[in-house]
């Protein structure tokens, strides 16, 4: 099975001058995967049995040869050498790998900056990563010292926060500690999300509601469920409509999707559903792009993913934030814009084998390959 991950890149709109994409050579008893630029040129020549996502903004990108894993430049050398078992992007600096069956962190020097010591691990924020030892999980600073010994069932940290909280898990139940192990919110929550725009939404038996940085309600639980917050916006439910609510709890839209995406970090609009149809709203939950999609996705590089019937069959393309076709639909299945570039299949008729094509920024295929089953795209 070919499985094709679209990811999506939700706190940082920086964009490399010009990206790479992976690409595949199927001829030999083996896969082998290189690179192109953007004019499908060849820069790195398929040789590798894995290469992880190419934005090199951060560092080098993980890449597999044989059993090991290392690390490449963009022009396909090795900057650190394949040792590793199993190895994460860079973020924030450092790396987290495994070797045997522990994990460190290393630099992008290839240093042991945390030799290999933990059951698991997460991404280090500014200071500090949870960690997994003897069963439980606590949080280490970046000399691999214990700063909150291990304590909790599950802990959720390396993700951009304006609180200076990590989320923990006991019994079931969730709450949040600060950096020096105190709790903030004692385990008390169904559910409970990381803060976006000062406010952190968690669910109690009497519905969703939302939660300041100091722990206090700020919104009171009373929704069906419930979106984070961002543009100073956030989307509600109420029986089986969503609406959009401001921060102190008032409708800036009343109830009226059926269903809907969130307002991501850098878009002032996203998608929604009304009458069994996607359009695009913004945050006074005007329709901006009206109902007309069978389906749709958050808006990334610009552009938009989009899936039409045609003809009685589903097609998929892209448009801008007017609306406009910028490809028109004619594909089989795409994976949204990343980076300057999108992923779609072209199907044989009456077969399950067909082609994938890599699509630059202009919407022009400059790279194509011949699949033997329809690959299973996941989308973000």
């Amino acid at each position: 099975m070919i499985l094709l991950l679209c990811l999506g890149i939700l706190f940082s709109n920086a964009l490399r001058a010009q990206s790479l994409y992976v690409i595949h050579d199927w001829t030999g008893r083996h896969e082998k995967i290189g690179l192109i630029d953007s004019s499908g040129t060849i820069v790195v020549k398929p040789k590798f049995s894995e290469i992880g996502y190419p934005d090199f903004r951060f560092g080098p990108v993980p890449a597999k040869y044989g059993k090991k894993w290392g690390y490449i430049d963009e022009n396909g050398n090795w900057v650190i050498g394949r040792k590793f078992d199993w190895v994460r992007p860079f973020r924030n600096g450092l790396a987290k790998v495994l070797v045997g069956e522990k994990f460190g962190f290393i630099n992008q020097t290839g240093k042991w900056v945390i030799p290999p010591q933990f059951d698991g691990v997460d991404d280090f924020d500014d200071t500090i990563a949870p960690a997994f030892d003897g069963g439980k999980w606590g949080a280490i600073d970046r000399t691999g010292r214990w700063v909150i010994p291990p304590q909790f069932d599950y802990m959720l940290g390396g993700l951009p926060s304006d609180s200076g909280y990590i989320r923990v898990k006991v019994d079931g139940l969730w709450g949040l500690i600060r950096y020096d192990g105190t709790y903030a919110i004692t385990p008390q929550y169904e559910k409970l999300s990381q803060y976006f725009g000062g406010l952190s939404t968690m669910q109690t038996d009497k519905g969703w509601g939302y939660l300041d940085t100091l722990g206090r309600f700020a919104i009171e639980p009373k929704f069906d469920d419930a979106y984070s917050f961002f543009n100073e916006v956030a989307w509600v439910k109420v029986g089986d409509l969503w609406g959009l609510i401001d921060k102190t709890g008032k409708f800036v839209a009343e109830p009226f999707c059926e269903d809907v995406d969130m307002f991501y970090a850098g878009s002032s609009i996203a998608a929604a559903q009304k009458d069994s149809l996607w359009g695009y709203v913004n945050t006074k939950g005007e329709w901006v792009i009206p109902p007309q999609f069978n389906y749709a996705w958050p808006f990334y590089d610009e552009f938009a993913l989009v899936n039409v019937i045609v003809d009685g069959k589903e097609k998929y393309g892209f448009i801008n934030q007017t609306g406009e076709w910028v490809v028109k639909p004619v594909y089989d299945d795409a994976c949204n814009y990343l980076l300057g570039w999108a992923t779609v299949f072209i199907k044989d008729p009456g077969k399950e084998s067909g082609k994938l094509c890599a699509l630059n920024k202009t919407g022009r295929c400059v790279w194509e390959e011949k699949v033997k089953y329809i690959p299973d795209f996941i989308k973000f």
